[in-house]
């Protein structure tokens, strides 16, 4: 979610919403070495109705390090929670049984 706040007008995450990972892809390009500083950037690649896709890149200076993708979906935190809590009774149910 911090990544999103600076973007919140374009990644349309208002009051009451939250957003959920749904995938990660990440590719190991280089090996560092111990000792060497890393850094990622992170960009908002695309952004389709409620679903954002960021762009990952590592480096640790001398070779690209990493790459992927981190893919996120804004959902109503309310029916989030009633979601939630169904599965969770069921859950209690199943060992119930």
């Amino acid at each position: 979610m911090q990544l999103m706040s600076p973007h919140e007008p374009l990644l349309l995450v208002n009051a009451g919403e939250d957003s959920v990972g749904t995938r990660v892809e990440i590719d190991h390009l280089a090996a560092t070495l111990l000792g060497m500083q890393a850094e990622f950037t992170v960009t908002v690649a695309e952004v389709k109705g409620r679903a954002i896709t960021f762009e990952v890149a590592g480096t640790d200076g001398v070779d690209a390090i990493a790459r992927g993708k981190h893919m996120r979906f804004v959902v109503d935190v309310k029916q989030t929670e009633a979601r939630l809590a169904a599965k969770a009774a069921k859950a209690k149910a199943a060992q119930g049984a």
